[in-house]
């Protein structure tokens, strides 16, 4: 999967700007996902190009997998409301609305990983907190919804006291 199909799809998508950054990709801790030294993962990223790193989510931390934060749970939604017969149904199901899921869910996926990471901030690193709600639908319609949310004052101020304090 990881070389296959997300490599490529970097590679491709990587703006110009991007090319000497640095590109992380953070899994979670399930077995099933490869090592952050993988040759195989590792000979693949050497032919990109591209400074791409694999890291592992660290144990107990807030939840800031993009894709368990929506994008599953809306896949999830409308594969469920097909009728699919067998498994290759099923499959075909599932790649086709991967393939057609709405840019603007995606923009929404990652507003909402944005509150949660200020979230995270203000709560010193801690995960006891409800996610903000910003009123995407009403804003959209107003032409007000943002691509991105900078961090605000307060967010910066914590993060520079705590830089401060390590």
């Amino acid at each position: 999967m990881l070389i296959n199909n997300l490599l490529p799809a970097i590679v491709e998508k990587c703006p110009a700007t991007m090319k000497n950054a640095t590109i992380r990709i953070q899994q979670d801790n399930a077995p099933s996902h490869i090592q952050v030294d993988d040759p195989y993962f590792l000979e693949a990223v050497a032919l990109t190009n591209l400074d791409i790193q694999l890291y592992f989510q660290p144990p107990n931390s807030p939840d800031l997998n993009v894709l368990d934060l929506g994008f599953f749970r809306s896949l999830q939604a409308m594969q469920e409301r097909a009728t699919t017969g067998n498994k290759m149904e099923l499959i075909n199901v599932v790649n086709n609305k991967f393939n057609n899921y709405p840019h603007k869910n995606l923009n929404n996926i990652f507003l909402t990983l944005q509150t949660v990471m200020q979230s995270i901030i203000l709560n010193y690193g801690g995960n006891d907190f409800e996610i903000q709600h910003m009123g995407k639908e009403q804003l959209e319609r107003q032409g007000l919804l943002p691509r991105s949310i900078l961090a605000g004052e307060v967010v910066l101020e914590i993060k520079n006291h705590h830089v401060e304090m390590e």
